[in-house]
C-alpha cells in the first residue's frame, strides 16, 4: 500500500472490474462510476471481461466505457470481482467490492482476501462468510446496493410482452416473474416444479421467466430436467398454468415495463450475495417471494415479503466440489413453496406492506456511492 496519508477530496480512484454485460456486477459497476462523478471524484476505468455475453455500445453510458489515465496517480484501486481475480496496484490502496452465496467462502477465495486492504460486501451474510473463513473482522465493511429510483417506481405503464395460449401475458390476473442467469444455484428447476405442482391450466396466471442462458449444453440440460420432472409427477406442463420465456437481452430502460407486467416477483435460489432484479421489483410495487435465507434475509422485511422457509444443504453438483468443498447453501422448502403459489394465484395478498416505499427510500445507487466514499474515508483515517 502506499507510505503517503491522502487527504479527504483528494483521493482518486483507479476503478477495475466488468462494464458490458447484463449482468448485476455490470450494472453495479456502471451505476458506481456515474456516483463517483456526480461527487465529483476523478477516476480512471479499466475494464475487467466478465461473461460472453456484451451489451450493445450504443447501449452504455460514457461513464461506463474505458476512461484514460489520470494525470494524478490514484490514491485507491477500487476491484469489483472475485478475490482470485484482484490484481492488486502496488502503488494504490487495493479495495475489493464482492459478495458470496454461502455460508463461508472457499479457502482460495480467504487466502486473497488477505491480501487485500479492504473488502467490502453488500450484506452481512458476506461479511459472515468471510469471517467464518478466517478474514479479519476489521478488514470488512458492509455497503447494500440501490436501485434508481427516478426509473424504477410504481406506475410506470406494463410492457406488451406477447401473447401464450391466446392471450396477452399482461391479461393474466396473476403474474409471477423470475430474472435469472440460466445457471443451476437460481434452481430455476425448483421454481419450475413448483409451479407444475402449484398449478393448473385452469389457472388464470402465467410465470415468466426471464433467463440468460449463455450455454447450449445448460439448455439441453434444462429440456432433460423438464422431462425427468413430468415423469416423477405424471404431470405435463400443458396441464399447469403457462410458463411464458423471455431469452432475449433487453435494454436496461426497457427493463421497468418488464417489471410493470407482473404482479409477483419470486425467487427460489439456493443462495444470494444480493439479487437486484428482485430490489427493482420490490420498488416497481410487485409482490415479494423470497427464500428466507443468505442476503435476502438481510435486506428483505417480512412486511413486505413472504418468505419461503429454507434449510441448509451441502454444496449442490453446480459448484466443483474441490473448489467449495465443506461450504453449506440452501433448499427452500418445496411444498412451502408450493402453498404459496397456490395463494397469488388464487390473488390473495401475501403481505401486509408494499415493498416500494421501503425500497425507494432506503436503497438507492446515490446512497450506496455515498457509503462507498465514507467506508474509503473512514478506514484511511480521514473521518465520516
Amino acid at each position: 500500500m502506499p507510505e503517503a496519508e491522502m487527504t479527504r477530496d483528494q483521493i482518486n480512484f483507479r476503478i477495475v472490474g466488468p462494464c458490458r454485460g447484463p449482468t448485476g456486477y455490470d450494472n453495479q459497476v456502471r451505476q458506481l462510476c456515474k456516483g463517483l462523478a456526480e461527487n465529483k471524484r476523478l477516476f480512471e476505468f479499466y475494464e475487467f471481461a466478465w461473461g460472453p455475453v456484451s451489451l450493445p455500445q450504443d447501449w452504455l453510458s460514457p461513464l461506463s466505457q474505458t476512461q484514460p489515465p489520470l494525470l494524478v496517480k490514484p490514491g485507491v484501486t477500487l476491484h469489483f470481482v472475485m478475490p482470485p481475480q484482484v490484481q492488486p496496484c502496488n502503488d494504490t490502496y487495493n479495495v475489493n467490492f464482492t459478495m458470496f452465496e454461502a455460508s463461508t467462502i472457499p479457502r482460495e477465495w480467504a487466502l486473497h482476501s488477505m491480501q487485500h486492504d479492504h473488502v467490502i460486501v453488500p450484506t452481512a451474510s458476506s461479511a459472515n462468510a468471510w469471517i467464518r473463513s478466517g478474514v479479519s473482522e476489521d478488514k470488512i465493511s458492509i455497503c447494500p446496493l440501490g436501485i434508481d429510483s427516478e426509473i424504477f417506481k410504481p406506475g410506470i405503464p406494463a410492457g406488451n410482452i406477447g401473447r401464450i395460449r391466446g392471450k396477452a401475458v399482461h391479461e393474466y390476473r396473476t403474474r409471477l416473474l423470475n430474472i435469472s442467469d440460466f445457471i443451476p444455484r437460481k434452481n430455476i428447476t425448483g421454481l419450475l416444479l413448483a409451479w407444475l405442482d402449484a398449478t393448473t391450466d385452469a389457472d388464470d396466471a402465467v410465470l415468466i421467466l426471464k433467463a440468460c442462458l449463455y450455454q447450449h449444453e445448460l439448455y439441453n440440460w434444462l429440456q432433460n430436467e423438464i422431462r425427468a420432472m413430468e415423469r416423477r409427477t405424471g404431470k405435463t406442463f400443458e396441464k399447469a398454468a403457462p410458463v411464458f420465456w423471455i431469452t432475449d437481452v433487453l435494454h436496461p430502460a426497457a427493463m421497468p415495463s418488464l417489471y410493470a407486467v407482473a404482479t409477483h416477483y419470486i425467487s427460489m435460489s439456493h443462495g444470494e450475495g444480493w439479487d437486484l432484479p428482485m430490489m427493482e421489483a420490490g420498488a416497481c410495487g410487485l409482490q415479494l417471494i423470497a427464500p428466507r435465507h443468505s442476503a435476502y434475509e438481510n435486506w428483505m422485511d417480512e412486511r413486505w415479503t413472504c418468505f419461503i422457509p429454507s434449510y441448509e444443504i451441502d454444496v449442490p453438483h453446480f459448484y466443483p466440489p474441490t473448489l467449495l468443498s465443506g461450504l453449506r447453501f440452501w433448499q427452500p422448502e418445496h411444498d412451502a413453496a408450493v402453498d404459496i403459489i397456490k395463494q397469488a394465484v388464487k390473488g390473495q395478498q401475501l403481505c401486509s406492506q408494499s415493498a416500494a416505499e421501503a425500497i425507494r427510500g432506503r436503497f438507492t445507487w446515490a446512497n450506496t456511492t455515498k457509503q462507498v466514499l465514507n467506508i474509503i474515508d473512514n478506514v484511511y483515517g480521514r473521518g465520516a
